[in-house]
């Protein structure tokens, strides 16, 4: 793995382990909808580029954000992000980071 490779693992990595943060301040109160939503759209969004990336290797924990971020892609008014497309196309016929790790 190349070292700019390894950088955008460990940045996308550390953004992962922010989730359960997230759903824990939403929770408590700590944190209004629009943010939140806003970190459920995000992760939406970034769930395939993490996977191939190999930093989100199973959803174990923050079992209640997750099913938020199925429960928006399920909704019929929901958009992927232009970069969400686009990196589908990129990585049809590139091999998955993740297989470095395992």
């Amino acid at each position: 793995m190349t070292e700019e490779w390894e950088q955008i693992f460990l940045y996308e990595r550390a953004n992962i382990m922010n989730l359960g943060d997230i759903r824990f301040q939403w929770n408590m109160g700590l944190m209004d909808d629009n943010p939140y939503n806003s970190q459920v759209r995000k992760a939406a969004n970034s769930e395939e580029f993490w996977k191939w990336l190999g930093a989100l290797r199973r959803q174990r924990g923050y079992s209640d954000f997750w099913e938020d971020v199925r429960e928006l892609k399920n909704q019929s008014g929901f958009s992927w992000h232009p970069f969400t497309l686009a990196f589908g196309e990129w990585s049809k016929d590139k091999d998955p980071l993740a297989r470095v790790f395992y």
